[in-house]
């Protein structure tokens, strides 16, 4: 998902409310400040655990299962012991279906069918979470993946997944001597499906064969993003930096970090909270580089603004940005951009005034900017041009 839509939101936002509003007295956007204290969010002890374990894209000693339900969220040891519990039955269950089978592939076969005929009940397209498909049945192609795979391993089958990242699609990959067997593990009939050439997952191109931390990586990459959605932002966070951990060549989990945390953050600006906004932010926001926490402080600003232009308070919205380029002195491209916004939202405010040709109250708006942006050369000139028509 691109971000590049916070850098414009200030120029659609005028075009939204360009309409002419009633002539108030602006508040002050920067009250009394009071020291703002904003939650670092942290991976728990398994979290850390879990990430600490991985070598060379496996786990050392976490059973893969077991790492499966720390990225599915399940944080009480004791719970995840029922789901083990679960899945030893489960697994006792598939020895039994695929008995008699002579090669892998048989195997393979008889193992998906005996999960959808038993465990695996019904598809749910955002059901990525092994422990929600344990309890009710529900998957997707990646909880469906990682039961097939934890199930494989222990009938003794050599088993990755397949991640198509432009695709948002996972499937289990069988090794069946000298032979790569594709499973699609949604699907009953799914065992080495006939693929047609034009097919994403039948083109090299488009295939990244993932061990079992990039699956789990994928699970938590796919918490992050519901969590996000579902507006838990500080857990959603902590999924986006578990998955972080596990797979830093996952694609998809740069971005649903991203948002998760910036959705935080304009959630909070949206309601007023600016200061704990930056501050989450801040405390947070570590694992973005440089332009992409520049892009979220501005985004922060945007949404504030977008409120501020609805009410008609044009100087509160300048007033914003100018504190903020002071708040950032030290980042050059921040500060011009902040000097930049507040100048618009002043040239936002005369619009229907110059178009009504009332230059007294043109001059009396850009008075107010030059008291703001003191010795600006951008609001001189605009005073000069504006001063001469009410002259005449």
């Amino acid at each position: 998902m691109s971000h590049n839509w916070r850098i414009a939101l200030f120029t659609s936002v005028l075009i939204l409310f360009a309409a002419p509003v009633a002539a108030r007295q602006p508040k002050d956007p920067t009250p009394a400040k009071t020291a703002v204290v904003a939650p670092k969010v942290e991976l728990t002890a398994d979290e850390k655990g879990l990430v600490a374990d991985v070598e060379d894209g496996e786990f050392k000693t976490i059973s893969f299962a077991e790492a499966t339900l720390i990225g599915s969220g399940v944080t009480d040891a004791s719970k995840r012991k029922g789901y083990l519990a679960t899945i030893d039955l489960l697994e006792a269950q598939a020895k039994r279906a695929v008995a008699g089978s002579k090669t892998d592939s048989e195997k393979g076969e008889k193992l998906l069918a005996f999960l959808h005929a038993g465990p695996m009940k019904k598809y749910a397209k955002d059901q990525t979470s092994l422990s929600v498909l344990l309890d009710t049945g529900n998957f997707n192609c990646v909880s469906s993946a990682v039961l097939y795979n934890v199930l494989a391993r222990r009938l003794g089958l050599e088993v990755r997944a397949v991640e198509l990242p432009r695709h948002s699609h996972a499937f289990s990959l069988l090794r069946d001597g000298e032979r790569d067997v594709d499973v699609e593990t949604t699907n009953a009939k799914g065992f080495d499906p006939k693929r047609k050439k034009t097919e994403a997952a039948a083109q090299a191109k488009n295939r990244r064969e993932v061990k079992t931390a990039g699956l789990v990586a994928i699970v938590a990459a796919n918490r992050c993003g519901f969590l996000a959605k579902e507006k838990n932002y500080s857990e959603a966070v902590r999924a986006g930096l578990c998955a972080r951990g596990l797979d830093r060549e996952l694609k998809g989990v740069e971005n649903n970090f991203q948002v998760a945390l910036g959705s935080w953050c304009r959630d909070l600006a949206d309601d007023g909270k600016i200061e704990e906004a930056l501050a989450v932010l801040e405390k947070n926001g570590e694992p973005l580089n440089a332009g992409a926490k520049h892009d979220e402080m501005k985004g922060i600003y945007a949404v504030r603004l977008k409120v501020f232009l609805k009410q008609g308070e044009y100087e509160s919205a300048a007033r914003m940005y100018m504190e903020a380029a002071r708040r950032h002195k030290g980042e050059k491209e921040l500060v011009k951009h902040c000097r930049h916004q507040a100048i618009a939202c002043f040239d936002e405010w005369a619009r229907p005034h110059v178009k009504k040709g009332e230059w007294a109250k043109v001059v009396e708006i850009y008075e107010k900017a030059s008291e703001i942006l003191p010795d600006d050369p951008d609001i001189r000139d605009r005073l000069k041009v504006y001063r001469k028509k009410l002259d005449k």
